[in-house]
């Protein structure tokens, strides 16, 4: 079997796994004791970037390999499904992201209080206010974005179509496991028929004919 190498590189290690260890390395870097406030938002909003590319390329990855597979290959059709089952039912990426939306929500209340303090200029504040008016509405997108998600089984993005497409798999699966198993079934039941007593039996009679009928000959020639 020939398998494309786009499609056999995402079978072990698909971009979720391969975004997962970066997300939660940002997510330690931003919550570091000897970062500032404005670094801590940076990686956080880093690490919610880094969640959301992976979520999209992923979704993107297994439309890709929907687009490509050949649904009379078993091992082709089990790879697919098993990556569908791993993005909807993993919930690898969806914690990390509502942690760095945490986490945006704990500077922003310390950013606030130095947005506030009567020692910024006006000019300072207003730009402070601008900026941070922006940094809010990030947060309250990622939150919704989060939700979209789901908060429960199955979660990702492009979700009703993914279902659709897992349900469909599952069914060519099950199809092939059933016509599988009517061929053994027929196999079986051809392997009962030549066994039957009666087939063996007629077998039993043609040697027994025939036999004699080679002794019978060979005591001719052997006499006459």
């Amino acid at each position: 079997m020939v398998v494309n190498m786009a499609e056999s590189v995402f079978i072990a290690k698909t971009v979720v796994d391969l975004a997962s260890p970066l997300v939660k390395d940002l997510l330690a870097e931003a919550g570091a004791k000897n970062k500032t406030q404005t670094e801590r938002c940076v990686g956080y909003l880093r690490a919610a970037q880094t969640v959301i590319k992976a979520l999209h390329q992923e979704f993107e990855e297994i439309v890709a390999q929907a687009e490509l597979c050949d649904v009379n290959d078993p091992h082709r059709l089990e790879s697919l499904r098993t990556r569908l089952h791993k993005y909807l039912y993993l919930n690898i990426l969806r914690p990390d992201l509502w942690t760095a939306i945490e986490g945006m929500h704990e500077q922003r209340t310390l950013l606030q209080q130095r947005v506030d303090s009567v020692l910024n200029l006006p000019s300072t504040q207003e730009k402070r206010q601008e900026v941070m008016a922006y940094f809010v509405n990030n947060i309250e997108e990622l939150e919704g974005f989060a939700a979209q998600l789901g908060y429960d089984y199955p979660s990702g993005i492009g979700l009703e179509m993914l279902m659709e497409l897992y349900n469909r798999v599952n069914q060519l699966i099950e199809n092939a496991q059933a016509a599988l198993n009517r061929t053994r079934s027929e196999a079986n039941a051809l392997r009962a028929l030549v066994s039957d007593r009666k087939l063996v039996a007629l077998l039993d009679e043609r040697r027994r004919l025939t036999t004699r009928i080679e002794i019978s000959i060979n005591r001719l020639l052997a006499t006459f």
